[in-house]
């Protein structure tokens, strides 16, 4: 079955469940082919590549806290990881550059952040430490390279983690200055 079909079971079977007159959106990332193998059991799968988002739609609205243009962000967003992970999938390092690709190639509303602040070698290794701030600066990151880098070298980057996690230090300081001379503050 397909995935987006199933999905759309879970989603009215929940609303049959709970009993929701709204329309539920569920929206789940999906297990790339090359994790296929991983065992049931291992407890990888759930922890790790099935993730969730259920939004009761009413009126226009997500939930409380995002309006259907976020979602639909949130959605390309979402879409943007899946065809990284069919290109190459990411590894740790380099996650700062995921998320990046995919808040901007998701106009997700972020703004240019003064990375004076951030300690590079930090988000590397521990993506998630600056809490929201991450994807904060991750966007600033990325937007500089996708403003002075070539589509080819970006597709590269992709293609290549390793060739970007040799020249992410020197990405990241050019960026820092080109976030200076854009004269934002965090």
């Amino acid at each position: 079955m397909p995935s987006a079909r199933v999905h759309e079971a879970i989603a009215k079977k929940i609303n049959n469940d709970y009993k929701y007159n709204e329309k539920l959106l569920r929206i789940g990332t999906i297990s790339p082919d090359c994790w296929r193998n991983v065992p049931e059991t291992s407890g990888i799968k759930d922890k790790y590549l099935s993730h969730f988002w259920d939004f009761r739609i009413k009126d226009g609205q997500a939930n409380d806290y995002a309006n259907l243009d976020e979602m639909l962000k949130m959605i390309m967003h979402e879409f943007v990881h899946a065809c990284n992970d069919e290109v190459k999938m990411w590894v740790r390092k380099t996650l700062w550059f995921y998320e990046g690709l995919a808040t901007n190639l998701a106009y997700q509303d972020y703004e240019i952040t003064d990375l004076e602040t951030c300690d590079f070698e930090k988000l590397e290794w521990n993506f998630n430490s600056y809490g929201s701030g991450s994807y904060s600066y991750a966007y600033t990151i990325v937007n500089y390279l996708l403003n002075n880098y070539s589509h080819e070298e970006v597709m590269y980057f992709v293609k290549e983690p390793d060739y970007l996690i040799e020249n992410s230090k020197t990405i990241f300081n050019q960026a820092k200055e080109w976030a200076k001379k854009m004269g934002h503050q965090r």
